[in-house]
């Protein structure tokens, strides 16, 4: 069995590291992640954000590395998710928290490429804002204050204990309503993907939906929260 990785994935890891040796002050990082973590509002944040350097992933290819080529992404055609967490290990080690305004991204961008219950439209949607917009951010709303975490452990058990957030229907519209807690990039997002009961009833397995929540619409507020631990993007209820 060869362990060796590929030639193009080793260009990239030394595209990442001569990326973050040019580009990254390591004192620089460290102020703008203590300043945004006393940071009381989102708009703070998104002026302290150093939107600069998402604007160079993006020129050189990396912002777009999990979006398929035809979608005018630089995904290779092969391996994508060794690729990624290949790229995702050499900036943490040589960018730090960059990492994570990089990779969060990453995961919900594989994760709609090859989801099946994603349709075609919905996929050149949200593939074409972020390959045409280098400041374009997505992040992850899933976790609620009650259940102290990101994520709903024990899957099933609790009811609706667990999942509070609901969306409902109403003259032919979705409305959702409730809290989301921890979620990471919030203040800097522009789409949230957000988990939701849609139905009353039931275990989560059987009651959760998914929306992606443009930031910018009626009745969407943003909370920074006040963290021991630096989050680049902000860490926020919703």
């Amino acid at each position: 069995m060869n362990f060796e990785i590929f030639e193009d994935q080793k260009q990239i890891k030394i595209l990442i590291k001569k990326f973050c040796q040019k580009e990254l002050n390591e004192e620089y990082l460290k102020e703008i992640e203590m300043r945004i973590t006393r940071a009381k509002t989102k708009e703070e944040i998104r002026k302290l954000f150093p939107w600069h350097l998402l604007d160079k992933l993006h020129e050189i290819g990396i912002r777009q590395l999990a979006i398929p080529q035809k979608y005018g992404g630089t995904a290779p055609e092969q391996q994508v998710n060794i690729t990624l967490t290949l790229a995702a290990e050499e900036i943490g080690y040589w960018g730090g928290n960059l990492v994570g305004i990089v990779m969060i991204p990453w995961i919900f961008l594989r994760a709609i490429a090859i989801d099946k219950t994603i349709n075609e439209d919905q996929r050149k949607w949200i593939f074409q804002k972020f390959v045409q917009d280098s400041r374009f951010l997505i992040a992850t709303a899933v976790g609620e204050a009650s259940s102290c975490t990101d994520i709903h452990y024990p899957y099933d058990e609790g009811g609706s204990a667990i999942l509070k957030c609901k969306g409902f229907k109403e003259d032919g519209c979705w409305i959702i309503d409730g809290e989301k807690a921890y979620c990471s990039g919030g203040a800097v997002a522009h789409l949230i993907m957000v988990a939701v009961r849609t139905n009353p009833e039931g275990p989560v397995s059987e009651a959760m939906s998914f929306f992606w929540i443009p930031t910018n619409l009626p009745g969407v507020t943003i909370t920074p929260h006040q963290m021991l631990a630096t989050d680049l993007g902000g860490n926020c209820q919703i």
